[in-house]
């Protein structure tokens, strides 16, 4: 998937990017420094509702953290692109030739 996005480089420009590959749009504001840093998800007791039988079910094991993926960029207005685990992961055997386990 791709979407084009304008940003602001590092002095300030306004430029065109085209952001490719597997990625999470997350309502949630990033400043500087944060890219690179992990997006987690919070493990828990998770409640759901049924959307066949309209009940709220829940699960009895805890859920354990876990990472959804990597902030990459802002694209304003608190929306934040983050590069999914999964295509990271697809990602290190052809950047490190070292295939993850």
């Amino acid at each position: 998937m791709s979407i084009p996005v304008k940003v602001p480089n590092r002095a300030g420009v306004s430029v065109d990017l085209t952001i490719e590959g597997k990625y999470l749009i997350v309502d949630g504001l990033i400043v500087p420094g944060n890219s690179g840093g992990p997006v987690v998800l919070m493990g828990g007791t998770r409640f759901r509702l049924d959307p066949v039988l309209h009940q709220v079910e829940g699960t009895t094991e805890p859920i354990k953290n876990l990472v959804a993926g990597m902030v990459s960029c802002g694209l304003g207005g608190g929306l934040t692109v983050v590069v999914s685990s999964d295509y990271i992961l697809e990602l290190l055997p052809s950047a490190t030739g070292v295939k993850p386990q």
